[in-house]
């Protein structure tokens, strides 16, 4: 059920027809084409990236409905008073204090709402202000640091010490693009359907009740494996995101559960170079070192998403990876059409941590569009992220290490064990 809305827009009157629960920030982004509010850990309400004012209350938007601004008003980056954005916006590229920048908009947002309420504001001021914010690059000093500048300069009592750095000030305001930030005309949004259990065997794929605009393209088929959690099973395709997420709750699949295998190493190599131990009684000097590394799962703000656009009979891919060859590789392996040129375009990236290390999205959303003959953008949820991207396993390092009187090196033992669990499914 669609409903009509009419609120305020930055001093501009807007209206939208969307379902009442669809939230405030897919409302903005999807039909409005406000992009300036991201989508971190969307639908958690937890990151603080989707940040707005709502009758200059700092809200939100994931977890907003967008039934609730009906008759309000809504302010975002863009409207706030143009002198107090880049005066904040300047502090923070001053202070070093965007980094990736993919969480900095907000944060900025929120500053210039505190300042206006509260020109000279005190340490627990800034730490209230900052609370429903989450920056994986900064460590929050820098942070800390340009809000109070930005108070100065607001005051008067301090100029700017340099000349302006546009790039740093888009990067702070949210207008320099990320990946799902990117419109092209006509553009499909994509999704992946995951397995419900973490091994067993595909007993059914049932698409019979996806609706017959949408595009299904199935990875797995009745009888094979499924590996772990992050296994997807189905592709799905539709002209909204609201369309394709819909049409995904339609897909029926059923895993027969199967005991996971015994867990055994990552792998064992072996190499001696001469007598070790002989050599270590030899050496004057000698350093020892025992590090433990627990298992991480890399988690970055922004979500693991890519941009697919066919182009004379091939595919561009704009991708948050670090490395386009990389990218290009897996993106020509999942076409299994070494006829199809595949290019690839670096988007600067919302932090990584090694979670962007391995292309999962960018081969998904290159086969949709190649099927679909129309731009695709695939953006995995922060839910499914985590289940599909592969963890870093934990490591035990030990180690010896031996000099001569002159420091120079003699010997060096070395032992790497990696955990190869369950958290090694790559």
């Amino acid at each position: 059920m669609t409903v009509s809305f009419g609120f305020e827009l930055d001093g501009e009157p807007v209206e939208v027809v969307a379902d009442p629960k669809d939230s405030v920030l897919d409302v903005m982004r999807e039909r409005l084409g406000v992009y300036v509010a991201k989508g971190g850990c969307s639908p958690q309400g937890l990151c603080g990236c989707c940040t707005v004012l709502v009758d200059g209350k700092a809200r939100l938007t994931c977890t907003l409905p967008v039934k609730s601004l009906a008759g309000k008003s809504v302010t975002t980056l863009r409207g706030v008073s143009p002198v107090d954005r880049a005066i904040v916006a300047e502090s923070f590229t001053d202070h070093g204090a965007a980094q990736c920048g993919y969480c900095t908009p907000g944060i900025v947002l929120s500053t210039c709402a505190m300042l206006a309420e509260k020109p000279s504001p005190t340490d627990d001021d800034l730490h209230r202000a900052l609370a429903p914010h989450t920056c994986r690059c900064t460590g929050y000093t820098a942070i800390l640091a340009a809000m109070r500048t930005a108070a100065e300069r607001r005051a008067g009592a301090e100029r700017l010490a340099g000349p302006v750095v546009p790039e740093g000030v888009a990067l702070a305001t949210g207008e320099r693009p990320f990946v799902e930030d990117i419109v092209r005309p006509g553009t499909w949004h994509g999704v992946a359907v995951f397995a419900p259990v973490p091994r067993g065997e595909l007993t059914r794929l049932d698409t019979t009740a996806v609706p017959a605009g949408s595009l299904v393209l199935p990875l797995r088929s009745p009888g094979d494996t499924v590996a772990h959690v992050g296994d997807a099973v189905l592709l799905l395709a539709a002209p909204t995101l609201s369309e394709a997420r819909a049409a995904a709750a339609l897909v029926v699949v059923e895993v027969s559960p199967t005991p996971a295998p015994t867990p055994t190493a990552l792998a064992r190599a072996r190499r001696r170079d001469g007598d070790v131990d002989e050599a270590l009684g030899r050496c004057p000097h000698r350093a020892e070192v025992a590090i433990t590394l627990a298992p991480t799962d890399a988690v970055p703000l922004e979500p693991e998403v890519a941009l697919a656009v066919p182009s004379d009979g091939g595919i561009v891919v704009y991708s948050p990876g670090h490395d386009g060859e990389t990218v290009r590789r897996a993106v020509s392996s999942a076409l299994a059409d070494a006829a199809v040129p595949v290019h690839v375009v670096l988007v600067p990236s919302g932090g990584s941590y090694g979670a962007k290390s391995v292309p999962r999205v960018e081969p998904w959303a290159a086969r949709l569009a190649l099927a679909a003959g129309a731009p695709v953008r695939l953006a995995l949820d922060h839910l499914d992220a985590t289940r599909a991207r592969p963890r870093r396993p934990g490591a035990v390092v030990r180690g010896t290490a031996g000099t001569d009187a002159a420091g120079r090196w003699l010997a060096l033992r070395l032992d790497v064990r990696i955990d190869g669990g369950a958290e090694a499914h790559e």
